[in-house]
């Protein structure tokens, strides 16, 4: 029988000395059984009835038990097979009511009583079988609303858990900016130093949580890519600024190549970019201080894909650790350790992500000095003209000044909606500290009410608020005629890509995911009052 289908239980009332050895015995040749004495019937409130029931009345010496046995034997049994064994077949009661049930003179030959056994063992193994046949549509179905709800469960968990994070990581991270940009006076040396280790090490807990999410996303199959046409140069461009501070700070020269005439490519700009931005952060960090680290584009080896090449001056990496590298939790040098901060998980994300885009990613060199990764991409449609900006994504030089230029509105009044009290006064202080006005709502409909008061230049609009969340307040402002051109940023711990074109379509001019750099709030300030 298959190991699937659940063994026949074979009960035995049988007060007879060695009654669990005889009745085992006549069952011998038949797979699949297991056997248990009792000495008493089952009762109704002990459950349903199932199985096979061997009862023996005449072995038993209490009367009332006795008359128990043959109760249940002449009851109507839905499920149970029972076989009642009696010495004196003319004492059997009148009525017999269950079909389930056969009745054995004692002194029938042995081989009728085994073969009458095998007979009620093979209905009851066709009774289970026709109840497993019919029981696994019902459990498959089951089984499949049960993964649909777990998988919704994990979406809501990740996204609650991005949140709960980065909500009190944005109040760190842009307190430390505010101090960084005066907004609370000038701070000594030191103090900018201890500012400084607080902000980095803020950084490197958001992107610890961030790719714990993202590789979490990946695993349940639930990361979506958002794609558009960008520029190859502009991408470049963008990793390369992001990376020069730190490279700086170790003396390492960035050295771009862009070898190929080809514009643009079609894909997910903010993937392809974590993809890059996470192989050259590797390329600074493990290289040494006074040596290069580069980024090469060329055309790629197939028709219709590009490559991206990212070497350094590393110790480079041993063959041995070959099969490890694109592991999760695992670092660089092919095993856990703590010589560098880092989960390990950037590189199996930065591949994952290359593969969500039909690409790869692969290490070219083992076993000499530095690494070379290759990052290979489908172009996509040809197009010429770009759709992405990378300009507001951050990390760009910006002036802090607050003026828009000669063809765009100052911003001089800015609205916050915003319900935690540590993430607007950070920003109030900041924004006072420039010179603009700010006014604070506490949720949605105060927004609403305090735009028809004070008609601000510029709101910058919180989405998780209560009594009314973000979104609401957005769409309804852009339904009224007097608040409908007002420029609102959507500004949310709520970091996935359905987040952003949520707010997006309701109506925001722009989004920045919490935590961001105060200087990507000015320069999107800038853009969105324009």
């Amino acid at each position: 029988m298959p190991s699937s289908t659940p063994p026949i239980q074979v009960n035995i009332v049988d007060a007879t000395p060695g009654a669990l050895g005889r009745w085992s015995a006549r069952c011998k040749g038949q797979e699949n059984l297991s056997f248990r004495t009792h000495t008493t019937p089952p009762k109704p409130e002990d459950g349903p009835r199932t199985g096979l029931w061997i009862l023996a009345p005449d072995s038993l010496s209490d009367p009332s038990i006795r008359g128990a046995v043959l109760a249940f034997a002449s009851e109507e049994q839905t499920q149970a097979e029972v076989m009642v064994v009696h010495n004196i077949i003319s004492q059997l009661p009148d009525e017999v009511h269950s079909a389930n049930t056969v009745w054995i003179d004692a002194r029938e030959p042995e081989r009728s009583i085994v073969r009458t056994l095998a007979l009620l063992i093979r209905s009851e193994r066709n009774r289970l079988a026709l109840e497993a046949a019919l029981q696994a549509p019902i459990e498959a179905e089951s089984k499949r609303i049960q993964l649909e709800q777990e998988s919704r469960n994990k979406d809501e968990f990740l996204a609650t858990m991005s949140h709960e994070l980065r909500t009190p990581l944005n109040a760190i991270l842009s307190c430390t900016e505010a101090m960084r940009e005066g907004a609370y006076g000038l701070l000594e040396p030191e103090q900018l130093g201890a500012v400084q280790t607080i902000r980095e090490s803020g950084k490197h807990l958001l992107c610890l949580i961030t790719d714990i999410l993202d590789i979490s996303k990946i695993e349940a199959g639930r990361l979506e890519l958002n794609a558009s046409t960008f520029g190859v140069q502009a991408i470049c461009d963008s990793v390369t600024e992001m990376m020069r501070s730190a490279a700086q700070a170790k003396r390492i020269e960035l050295i771009v190549e862009n070898k190929t005439d080809i514009p643009t490519l079609k894909g997910d700009p903010l993937r392809v970019k974590q993809i890059l931005l996470n192989l050259l952060g590797n390329a600074v960090k493990f290289s040494p201080e006074y040596t290069e680290v580069g980024l090469m584009v060329d055309t790629g080896p197939e028709p219709g894909t590009i490559q991206f090449q990212v070497w350094d001056s590393g110790p480079g990496i041993d063959t041995s650790h070959k099969s490890a590298i694109f592991k999760p939790f695992v670092q660089a040098e092919g095993s856990y350790s703590r010589s560098k901060p880092g989960t390990g998980l950037g590189l199996a994300i930065a591949r994952d992500l290359a593969r969500l885009h039909n690409g790869d990613l692969i290490l070219e060199s083992f076993d000499e000095p530095g690494a070379n990764f290759t990052l290979t991409l489908p172009i996509g449609e040809p197009i010429e003209a770009e759709t992405f900006d990378f300009r507001a994504t951050g990390a760009w030089a910006v002036d802090l000044e607050h003026d828009s230029g000669d063809d765009g509105k100052e911003v001089e009044r800015v609205l916050i909606a915003e319900d935690t009290d540590s993430n607007f006064q950070y920003l109030n202080d900041l924004l006072v500290s420039l010179g603009y006005q700010v006014d604070r709502a506490h949720d949605g409909q105060e927004a609403i009410d305090l735009c028809h008061e004070i008609a601000p230049d510029l709101i910058l609009m919180d989405i998780d608020m209560p009594h009314m969340n973000g979104l609401d307040a957005i769409r309804l402002l852009r339904a009224e005629h007097e608040t409908a051109d007002i420029p609102i940023i959507a500004v949310t711990a709520m970091a996935g890509i359905a987040d952003e074109r949520a707010c997006l379509a309701a109506g925001a001019n722009g989004y920045l995911a919490k935590p961001y750099p105060l200087r990507d709030l000015m320069v999107l300030m800038q853009e969105v009052a324009a």
